[in-house]
């Protein structure tokens, strides 16, 4: 798709492809309808695709999933926290202030009850003076006990808040089918590979083969815990390898301070994990299927942007999948 057509002929083309195929044009039918024809989703371009020039038929269930997966996308802070994070500060900025306005008037009453004292000619004036250093002195403690409660109760309030803003951040970032990171978490990945300048880092991509025929055969709901499988798998065998899903059936994870040699080993094991045994993905399924993967995995070259490392990697996965998939291929 294009990504630079008007947004009102995009907007034009995905209502056309809702009457089409007759699908309701609710709005959740029309945004997986426009994000196809911006481009912006590879995923929703790839499934689209097949059903519209493969299969024949576009229907809502799949327009429904489609939507599910890749167009609920939560704002990272939501304007209430960020309002109610702001209102704190400012609370623990006036209550600085008036902390440091208490101790001025205190060191004011105490000088001025020095002087008092310096001048007093008699022990009722004495008398006066101290009940008047026990009164300040009592006034300023509970004026200090109210700062202080007030104070925890702002430093408890911001805790929460910033808590909040830790979840949303969390979800922003992660994929809600499998719970690995998003395509904003590779993003973000790569952004911090290319800042440390760190070497020896390899990106590797893994596609599960034939997803697209088992969501045809079993229905999405099988093709979706056949991905959460395979995102459950490589987790288990390499959790300390930091993974993201970038699109309906790619997985994928930066290998740093690995050696090609030791990248094509963890390639090669998650090939042989899936290769080597037989899964069932719905009741009662009368023979279980293998799941293969095609793997491929390039080092990053300083300098290179993160679109030219995911293109050379992208471009040894297709390797894989021409010499038949079930392949992992790390390239030289």
């Amino acid at each position: 798709m294009s990504r630079d057509k008007d947004p009102f002929e995009i907007a034009k083309s995905a209502l056309r492809m809702v009457g089409k195929f007759a699908t309701p044009p609710t709005p959740h039918i029309y945004e997986v309808w426009y994000r196809y024809f911006v481009g912006d989703v590879p995923a929703i371009e790839q499934q689209l695709g097949h059903a519209m020039h493969t299969v024949g038929r576009v229907d809502v269930p799949l327009l429904e999933h489609l939507h599910q997966q890749f167009c609920q996308d939560d704002q990272a802070v939501s304007p209430d926290i960020g309002l109610s994070f702001s209102k704190e500060i400012e609370n623990v900025t006036r209550y600085a202030g008036d902390y440091k306005t208490l101790g001025n008037s205190f060191g004011q009453s105490l000088r001025s009850i020095e002087r008092d004292l310096d001048q007093a000619s008699d022990r009722n004036r004495v008398r006066e003076c101290v009940d008047l250093l026990t009164a300040t002195n009592e006034d300023m403690r509970k004026q200090l006990d109210t700062l202080g409660s007030q104070l925890t109760h702002a430093a408890n309030r911001m805790q929460s808040l910033q808590s909040r803003i830790d979840e949303s951040n969390e979800k922003l970032m992660k994929d809600p089918l499998t719970g690995l990171g998003n395509r904003r978490y590779f993003d973000w990945l790569i952004g911090d590979v290319q800042a440390s300048q760190a070497e020896s880092t390899f990106l590797m991509i893994l596609d599960i083969d034939h997803l697209e025929q088992a969501n045809e055969a079993f229905g999405f709901e099988a093709g979706d815990r056949l991905i959460q499988f395979v995102a459950s798998e490589i987790t288990k065998a390499y959790p300390e390898l930091r993974w993201a899903r970038l699109g309906s059936d790619e997985i994928a994870c930066l290998c740093e301070d690995r050696k090609r040699d030791e990248v094509l080993e963890i390639a090669e094991e998650l090939r042989n994990r899936f290769a080597s045994n037989r899964y069932t993905l719905v009741p009662n399924q009368s023979h279980p299927l293998t799941i293969t993967v095609s793997i491929g995995a390039a080092r990053w070259i300083a300098g290179e942007t993160a679109e030219d490392l995911e293109k050379r990697t992208q471009q040894m996965v297709a390797q894989a999948k021409s010499l038949g998939r079930d392949r992992a291929i790390v390239q030289r």
